[in-house]
This record gives C-alpha cells, structure tokens and sequence, in this order.
C-alpha cells in the first residue's frame, strides 16, 4: 500500500505504509521505515491518495501532525522467561524500532 500527498500537481511525499484507518474525517496512516522530513504546512489543504494496487482513495485533506515513535524490546531468555543481563547487570536491549504516522483531516 502506498500513500501519496499532492499538493497542486506536484507529487511531494510518498511512501509505503503498513495500514491506514479513515474514522470521524481524520485519515491516519501508519508509514514503511524510518524518520521522514515531513514537506508539509499547517493550514494548507493537499490531495492525499491511498492505494492498495486494486483500490484507490482520494480526499482533499489538510495536514495535522506527523509522529515518530521510537520503541525498545528488551531481550529475553526463552528458556527461563527472564530478561538477559550484560556484564554490568542491565538489559540487554534487542530491537528498538521506530514507528512513523501521519494524520490529516479529510473533506
């Protein structure tokens, strides 16, 4: 899936993204990979399309916010169900990921 934010004729962002989810007029959508410049301006309305190859929605939309979320896991023995300590006694963190959203308003 794919989201795209057209602002006149010029394409300015797009990315994959994992899920999107369209409640109340705010579209929100959850981005592939890491930390995105976001190109967009309060106050500015933006055609934005989302695509999954069979399906295709289109809203004029004004951007609200973009939030990028970083997460560890920590990481755990399989046998004892027990965080793994290093040599100093701390966990031992395993993935630490970031999660990327946008959210606008749609009309």
């Amino acid at each position: 899936m794919t989201i795209q934010v057209i602002d006149g004729t010029e394409v300015v962002f797009e990315r994959d993204m994992v899920r999107f989810s369209i409640m109340e007029s705010m579209l929100s959508a959850q981005l592939v990979g890491g930390y995105v410049q976001s190109p967009f301006r309060r106050n500015k309305l933006y055609e934005v399309v989302v695509s999954n190859g069979d399906e295709v929605i289109q809203n004029t939309a004004e951007f609200v916010s973009y939030n990028y979320n970083v997460q560890s896991m920590y990481k755990i023995d399989p046998v004892t169900n027990t965080f793994v300590l290093d040599g100093d006694g701390n966990r031992i963190v395993e993935n630490a990921r970031g999660e990327n959203s946008l959210l606008f308003k749609v009309f």
